[in-house]
């Protein structure tokens, strides 16, 4: 019998020869094994090949119990496209005659959404135990880089909806807690639907602009959901946020989607923001990114402000352009994110602020210990003030893009007030700047690099 893929420490065959030698840790390996497989075919491999699946010859006892045993290990199964051709549908439709759960411990179900309502799928999506689905589709892609928001036309390269409407309707589903579908696009009334879900706590998906749910729908709320991962045109997020419980989220990734040019978007996305804070005012992590094109940058100063309420703030990821001085940075931001704890901003329009605002991030954040926004020193070697601020805690820092000139004025400044940082990123000449301070190595650095090393 075939053995499903198995990609840990050991390796397959370690395992299988485990499972066949020793019998103290047969079962051990076997579920290590089981946990995890690619397609039912190990599973089906189970019954004898010499009985047609259109055969009504019954199976026998033994071979139902085999199947139990190891269906029972099963916690993960992916479904690949060609996992709907291999298997004739009548053979799943005689596993149907149990009426019962085909895999009972499974947790995790990642299919191809071209045939998701097909009979084997049907069965598995009624594992009581099933906790999080993953919809994709073979050869997609989609992975937006760190730099870039998402590609402009993004329904282009998309599926219809179509298939995913059988999910909405099968009632196991109510017990889901994760929902991962980064394929194919879904509407706002789809969103309503899943929003009647109780324990649906992580989503991800894919949004069009199509299907606005009507009131009475858009009253619903996700009672549970704490983690939603987005991709949606922003002018739609103020209602897609009306769709979850006020003051659930904990986390949120939003990638704006919109052809339109940012400028003409900024209205939207401030009034985004605006409705974020009233609906979510404790929200711990927030993740943004803008598609910006580079003719379109304009100065926008006030877009970033109403994420100025979220006091409860610990860690933000802002990509796009951002007009700040060092006034916006040390006298308004710093000042109403006291517990943040990881900071960065990509990009900033025109001149950046200058390192006068680390002082003042040092002082008004005093959890803060990763730092990421473009900052500028003098050309020339000069005395830096630190004002007064030392031994913060920052342990990683990165200026993006900047260039530094003198290292070792930069170097000593930041040792001063880092000193136990460890990990510095930037422009030309901050590498520079990086091999002086670990050169330096002062007694808390050191200590911090031996936990980082393990």
């Amino acid at each position: 019998m075939s053995k499903p893929r198995f990609n840990g420490r050991f390796g397959t065959k370690s395992l299988c020869a485990l499972a066949l030698t020793c019998h103290a840790t047969c079962d051990t390996a076997l579920n290590y094994l089981w946990n995890d497989i690619s397609g039912m075919k190990p599973l089906l491999s189970i019954f004898p090949r010499a009985l047609s699946p259109t055969s009504n010859l019954p199976w026998a006892y033994k071979t139902w119990a085999r199947f139990d045993l190891y269906s029972s290990r099963i916690r993960c199964i992916n479904l690949d496209a060609h996992s709907r051709t291999l298997h004739s549908p009548t053979i799943f439709l005689r596993l149907a005659e149990k009426q019962e759960a085909l895999l009972p411990k499974l947790q995790k179900l990642t299919i191809d959404v071209a045939f998701a309502a097909d009979p084997s799928v049907l069965l598995l999506l009624s594992s009581p135990l099933l906790d999080e689905l993953v919809g994709k589709r073979q050869g997609f892609v989609y992975c937006p880089s760190v730099h870039e928001g998402p590609p402009p036309g993004t329904a282009d390269h998309v599926p219809p909806l179509g298939p995913i409407y059988p999910f909405s309707s099968f009632s196991n589903l109510r017990q889901l807690h994760k929902l991962n579908i980064e394929t194919h696009l879904v509407d706002l009334k789809f969103l309503a639907q899943l929003s009647s879900c109780p324990r649906l706590a992580n989503l991800r998906v894919i949004v069009t602009q199509s299907g606005k749910p009507q009131k009475r729908q858009t009253q619903i709320a996700f009672p549970s959901l704490e983690y939603l991962h987005i991709t949606a045109c922003v002018s739609l997020m103020p209602d897609i946020l009306r769709l979850i419980r006020q003051g659930s989220l904990t986390s949120l990734t939003y990638r704006n989607s919109s052809d339109d040019d940012f400028s003409d978007l900024a209205y939207s996305v401030q009034a985004f923001h605006k409705e974020l804070v009233s609906r979510f005012p404790s929200l711990p992590s927030l993740f943004l990114y803008y598609y910006v094109p580079e003719e379109h940058r304009q100065s926008l100063r006030t877009v970033i402000q109403p994420l100025h309420d979220l006091p409860k703030l610990q860690k933000i990821i802002y990509h796009g352009v951002l007009c700040l001085d060092n006034d916006a940075v040390g006298l308004r931001l710093a000042v109403s994110w006291p517990r943040i704890r990881s900071l960065h901003i990509s990009f900033l329009l025109g001149t950046s602020p200058t390192y006068r605002i680390l002082a003042a991030v040092a002082k008004h954040c005093p959890l803060l210990t990763d730092l990421s926004i473009p900052v500028t020193f003098p050309e020339r070697d000069e005395s830096l003030s630190d004002d007064g601020v030392f031994s913060h805690r920052l342990h990683t820092f990165s200026a993006f893009h900047a260039r530094v000139d003198c290292y070792a004025s930069v170097a000593h400044y930041l040792d001063r007030m880092f000193p136990f940082l460890v990990s510095i990123e930037g422009g030309e000449g901050w590498d520079q700047v990086e091999s002086i301070i670990l050169k330096a190595c002062q007694p808390s650095r050191r200590d911090q690099l031996q936990r980082l090393r393990g």
